[in-house]
């Protein structure tokens, strides 16, 4: 329904004019095009409210956009074509400013979750090596063979549950390229009922991929997690993490 701005008479439908005194209707679009607009300038002082300001340009964007379009197909009765465009032009630049302002802390965030999830990642096959090793005359072994133990340990029955599974194996997970560096074979070569491949110690090192983390990281057989910058990989000797001071390990 449209009132009659002159003699208040409420019109239905698509009508152009008033029935009663001939005065033009307001157009239909131009609420769609107003809203925009005033949603466009509304949502600057809610910039930093929460995404309060974001959602507002979505809608500024949004309604601008229907406003224009429907303005192009009926111009005599949808328009006001510069409060649409008002609406789109605002909406776009705080939609943008919001983004900007957003990015730091995603990326902060996105480090955040990669780095934790993968020293937790670490921490897991350092304790799995353990448990394999008590499998395995005290030995460690591959990452394969942590997830197939029955196809390194003789005798070891295919039906036994696995050390680990094939994702936290992965050479690939959370964004960083994860390394496994063997040590030395046990001298005289592995004892009887112990895998071929065994090692007396072993370490992961786990670096990002691209701009998916900001640290470098390393864990042995002692269980410790060493951290590094990115100006190198992580220094690793005999299947063991470079010792302090080049090691800042991870409390």
């Amino acid at each position: 329904m449209r009132k009659c701005p002159r003699c208040g008479v409420e019109e239905a439908g698509e009508s152009l004019s008033c029935r009663e005194c001939g005065q033009p209707l307001p157009a239909l679009g131009r609420s769609l095009a107003q809203t925009a607009k005033f949603l466009g300038i509304a949502g600057y002082p809610f910039m930093c409210a929460f995404g309060v300001g974001y959602i507002l340009a979505l809608f500024a964007v949004l309604l601008g956009t229907i406003a224009l379009v429907v303005s192009l197909f009926r111009p005599p009765r949808y328009g006001d074509r510069a409060a649409a465009g008002t609406g789109i032009v605002l909406g776009g630049i705080l939609a943008s400013v919001v983004m900007l302002m957003a990015l730091p802390g995603m990326l902060t965030a996105r480090y955040a979750r990669n780095e934790s999830t993968t020293i937790g990642d670490l921490r897991s096959i350092a304790s799995v090596e353990v448990d394999y090793a008590k499998a395995n005359a005290d030995l460690y072994d591959t990452l394969d063979c942590l997830a197939a133990p029955a196809r390194c340990i003789p005798g070891y029955d295919a039906a036994a549950p696995i050390f680990a599974t094939p994702d936290l194996t992965a050479p690939e997970r959370w964004g960083y390229r994860r390394t496994f560096h063997a040590g030395p074979a046990p001298k005289g070569g592995p004892p009887k009922g112990a895998s071929p491949s065994s090692m007396t110690s072993f370490a992961v090192t786990a670096v990002p991929v691209g701009s998916s983390g900001r640290r470098a990281f390393c864990v042995d057989g002692s269980g410790r997690i060493c951290t590094f910058a990115l100006d190198a990989p992580p220094p690793v000797a005999n299947g063991e993490c470079a010792p302090e001071p080049a090691c800042r390990e991870l409390r």
